[in-house]
């Protein structure tokens, strides 16, 4: 028994040697060590899945860089943070291998502002983002249907271009599914139009979109106020909802401005002299459905042309010494030495009121707050009680008095929260007798040049005074050199409103610019030809008969 149980085994043994030399047959013959295996490593892999193929399968460009590539199965989500310059779009992507059937991608900021969604039951989702945006978005792609490799990849897009980008990655299902869901309010278009054109300035759309509002959670929209800017929003509900509540906060979280009933609509507008974050809140007091949300800007140094009630002005604001030594770095010499003339507390609700003594010519008074007011607004009367002046800021308001001088007031308000402020005045040179006969067309135009850090001085600046009215058109022909711009001004005295002001060129009648506001406007153009350019600045007012003052200058860009 024991010899058969041996027998059998060696012929176990044999079989098994056997079949082992089978497969050695069957395999190539390996070079170097003897071995049953090669000689390759064996073990964990550094790197990760190649996401440039993933994408080019896609039909990605070669200018889309990888953020990330995972695999995973339906429900599974890959994600990225993006950094984006304030001034680029950028086209977000997600793509996946052949076994993955539904790909979606969501575009957040950082604070949870839906940047972008494209939902669409198919495996190429692409979002859009374009000014004004935060500096980092953050990217999800999730399976919806399959399962294999998913990447994602985004490319920089100049403004300009960003229309081409996004139809050729097929960005469009969510735009359609966002123009279905505008169509619903009507004619938004016009809506909002005619919105801008009740604010004067010069203002373009930055964002349009329509957002689901729950009277449980806030829906949000993130914008970005432009230095010396403006920033308004229009929020329209639908049917489904009541009481819409619009709020802009700061990058704080702090409430800046709420918005203000038109009807179902609000609407609200906030300016800074500071490039400035913001976050719009939109919620209903009841129901869930839709609103759409308008955001627009005003071009650089319009601001001064946005004069509306809702109006809130917003910036960073330091200890009151602190901003009184800002104040005069920025003043610099274009006005001579600052005298204090008077301090307190502003509050809101409440006007302070102090007496003046205001110099013969022109001079200007800056209302300087500190931490922690928020929100400036001042007056100034002459001796019989006209007003001479107004001015609203987040931390300072600067007023400009011209005339013979004498007794005067000035009243100071704050709007938002209560601070110390002090008031200094200093004289400005080079007083014109155009200013001084037009005390409130003067304030208002110094006002502007200030904006563009300007003055009455300034060289080269023509000036023009007289009484201007609805259905009057006012030209002035003007020559600009060679590369060289032409800045012009508009302001009004009492009774007339509606300020227009056109650059036009004076043979082929086309538009170079304009400027429109409520008391004033403001416009500039450059020639780029190698020869002189002709052209005329025609000044308009809508409504009523004023003093007005019309100033232009030409220069090198600035």
């Amino acid at each position: 028994m024991n010899a058969q149980r041996s027998a059998g085994g060696r012929g176990r043994v044999l079989a098994a040697a056997g079949a082992i030399a089978v497969l050695s047959a069957c395999t190539p013959r390996a070079r170097g060590p003897v071995g049953l295996l090669d000689s390759g490593r064996f073990g964990p892999a550094s790197g990760g899945p190649d996401g440039r193929a993933v994408l080019d399968r896609g039909g990605a460009r070669a200018a889309s860089e990888v953020l990330a590539v995972e695999p995973g199965a339906a429900g599974d989500r890959i994600s990225a943070l993006l950094e984006v310059p304030a001034a680029s779009c950028a086209l977000v992507i997600a793509r996946g291998s052949a076994s993955v059937e539904d790909v979606d991608l969501f575009a957040y900021g950082e604070d949870g502002a839906v940047l972008g969604v494209d939902e669409a039951p198919d495996a190429t989702p692409a979002v859009l983002v374009c000014p004004p945006h935060p500096g980092r978005i953050f990217l999800v792609a999730r399976i919806a249907s399959g399962h294999g490799l998913v990447a994602l990849g985004a490319e920089r897009v100049p403004p300009e271009e960003a229309a081409r980008a996004a139809e050729r990655a097929g960005a469009t299902a969510a735009a359609r599914a966002q123009r279905r869901e505008l169509g619903a309010f009507g004619d938004l278009e016009a809506i909002a139009a005619e919105r801008r054109a009740s604010l004067a300035g010069r203002w373009r759309e930055l964002r349009r979109v329509a957002l689901p509002i729950d009277a449980q959670i806030p829906a949000t929209v993130t914008a970005s106020i432009e230095a010396d800017g403006c920033l308004d929003v229009l929020a329209i509900p639908d049917d489904s909802v009541a009481q819409l509540e619009l709020t802009v906060l700061d990058e704080h979280g702090a409430i800046v401005a709420r918005g203000v009933a038109r009807g179902e609509q609000r609407t609200a507008v906030v300016c800074s002299p500071a490039q400035t974050p913001v976050t719009v809140e939109v919620r209903p007091h009841a129901g869930r459905g839709l609103a759409a949300v308008v955001v627009a800007g005003t071009e650089r140094g319009a601001h001064a042309e946005v004069v509306t009630p809702e109006r809130v002005d917003v910036g960073p604001i330091g200890e009151l010494g602190a901003e009184l030594a800002a104040l005069a770095r920025r003043v610099g010499a274009r006005a001579g030495a600052p005298r204090r003339l008077h301090g307190g507390e502003a509050r809101v609700g409440s006007r302070a009121s102090h007496d003046l003594e205001l110099p013969a010519g022109c001079a200007r008074l800056d209302v300087v707050g500190g931490r922690p007011l928020r929100g400036l607004r001042a007056w100034m009367y002459d001796a019989g009680g006209q007003l001479t002046a107004r001015a609203r800021g987040w931390g300072r308001a600067t007023l400009f008095a011209c005339g013979a001088g004498g007794r005067a007031r000035l009243d100071v308000e704050a709007t938002m929260a209560g601070g110390a402020y002090a008031v200094e005045l200093r004289p400005l040179p080079g007083a014109r007798d155009e200013l001084t006969r037009q005390p409130l067309a003067a304030a208002r135009l110094l006002a502007r040049l200030d904006d563009r850090g300007l003055d009455a001085s300034a060289a080269g600046l023509e000036l023009r005074a007289e009484t201007l009215g609805a259905g009057t058109l006012r030209s002035d022909e003007v020559t600009v050199p060679p590369g060289q711009c032409l800045e012009a001004g508009l302001a009004l005295g009492t009774g007339a409103s509606g300020a227009e002001l056109r650059l036009v060129a004076r043979g082929s009648r086309l538009e170079l610019a304009r400027g429109l506001g409520a008391d004033g406007a403001w416009a500039s153009a450059c020639s780029t030809g190698s020869a002189p350019a002709e052209w005329v600045i025609e000044s308009s007012v809508g409504a009523g008969s004023a003093p007005a003052l019309r100033a232009w200058r030409t220069g090198p860009p600035r």
